[in-house]
């Protein structure tokens, strides 16, 4: 009986796994905090025969709570961005991870953010170049740094270094750039 179980287990955890490893291939070549919430979590080494059942079982543990997460925000942004594009998605890199809840100060950053990256994005010419990117890129930058920063949401550190969440919305204003203006 314990072999079965054993084997039981090992088995939802590679299915799980593999559920992981799907969403992930929807979502490579993006560098966003959904697909750094999923690539968290995957474990760095194959279930196998031989693999502990605490191993499998610490896996799904971390997948319980990383679904959870996952739930609390996609429940917290539909209340706060109904029928909007672009705004959940800022708010997460705002933030910098997955499992907050959205509050007023988050909602009005995120919109103002997609404001100002709209704005700037209209400024783009049919043609796209490389020089005209980061003329545009520097000009988004350097208005939502502050911008945010006076929500109380921080794009750069101490050493005036992007951090993470700075990096996800210059990512996503590439992607704006490159693929929809």
């Amino acid at each position: 009986m314990k072999e079965l179980y054993e084997n039981s287990v090992r088995s939802f955890t590679t299915l799980m796994l593999q559920m992981v490893q799907n969403h992930l291939n929807s979502v490579e070549g993006y560098d966003d905090v959904m697909q750094d919430h999923w690539a968290n979590l995957y474990p760095h080494r194959t279930i196998t025969d031989g693999t502990e059942v605490e191993e499998c079982l610490e896996f799904l543990n971390r997948l319980n709570k990383a679904l959870k997460d996952a739930e609390v925000q996609t429940i917290s942004n539909a209340q706060y961005f109904w029928n909007e594009t672009d705004t959940p998605e800022i708010a997460e890199m705002l933030i910098g991870f997955i499992g907050y809840k959205v509050d007023d100060n988050l909602a009005e950053c995120a919109r103002m953010v997609k404001q100002k990256a709209q704005n700037t994005l209209n400024k783009a010419k049919k043609k796209r170049t490389t020089a005209n990117y980061r003329k545009l890129l520097g000009m988004f930058m350097d208005d939502i740094i502050p911008m945010a920063n006076d929500y109380g949401y921080d794009l750069v550190d101490e050493k005036k270094q992007l951090t993470l969440s700075g990096l996800y919305l210059l990512e996503w204003f590439k992607r704006k750039y490159w693929n929809e203006y």
